[in-house]
């Protein structure tokens, strides 16, 4: 059972550990995946419509992730906006590459999100896009496309972690998300800030990231 990987808060600052996040490689057919799990109804329906084996691999493997932290499948429910949620009133967050899932859990009415990204060279082509005009000249000051790259996969990471945060429809990579400038290492913690509303203070957030398997990066924020 490739559980990859556990990570916690306090393995990045002194901070105590409010959550765990816990990292499946993809590397098990599905009928391995399956093994164990009691799905329900709605949840076999959704992997018979699931077209690629990718795709079937990545809800079979949060379900064992699931299992790990001791929640079944009819545990895990969605809101209309997508945003996923326990039985029992705890928060969840999940993210997904092609090759690895990931879940992080958190109680006592915490709110959280996570996010995992692959370092690719595409992040140049779509920077604009996600990138607030302070980060963009954090970025630039670096001369080397691989420590670029390295950056550009932790900001666009931790924007996608901040929306799955706040589950609010149309808030701008670009225009409502900033972090102050922080220096790339294997691991590490920065501080970001979501503008709501113009008359509103930005609300500050602490970021944690993590590189791992040489080419992805995974972040999370709570509360």
């Amino acid at each position: 059972m490739p559980l990859y990987r556990t990570i916690s808060t306090e393995c990045l600052d002194d901070s105590p550990s409010i959550y765990v996040i816990y990292i499946w490689e993809l590397v098990e057919a599905v009928n391995e995946l399956r093994e164990g799990l009691d799905l329900s109804v709605s949840t076999r329906h959704k992997l018979e419509a699931l077209k690629t084996l990718t795709h079937q691999e990545q809800l079979l493997s949060i379900r064992q992730l699931l299992l790990n932290c001791n929640y079944k499948d009819s545990d895990l429910h969605y809101l209309d906006t997508g945003k996923p949620y326990l039985s029992d009133g705890s928060s969840i967050s999940i993210t997904h590459t092609s090759k690895y899932t990931a879940i992080a859990i958190a109680k006592n009415d915490i709110r959280l999100g996570i996010d995992i990204e692959v370092q690719n060279p595409k992040l140049f082509n779509i920077s604009k896009r996600f990138l607030h005009i302070t980060e963009h000249m954090h970025v630039m000051q670096f001369t080397e496309d691989c420590q670029k790259i390295a950056l550009l996969s932790i900001l666009w990471s931790y924007k996608e972690s901040l929306y799955k945060y706040y589950d609010i429809k149309g808030l701008s990579f670009a225009n409502q998300m900033y972090c102050e400038d922080f220096y790339v290492e294997e691991s590490g913690v920065f501080q970001a800030y979501v503008i709501l509303t113009e008359d509103t203070k930005p609300k500050q957030h602490k970021i944690y990231y993590n590189f791992f398997a040489s080419d992805h990066v995974i972040t999370s924020v709570i509360l």
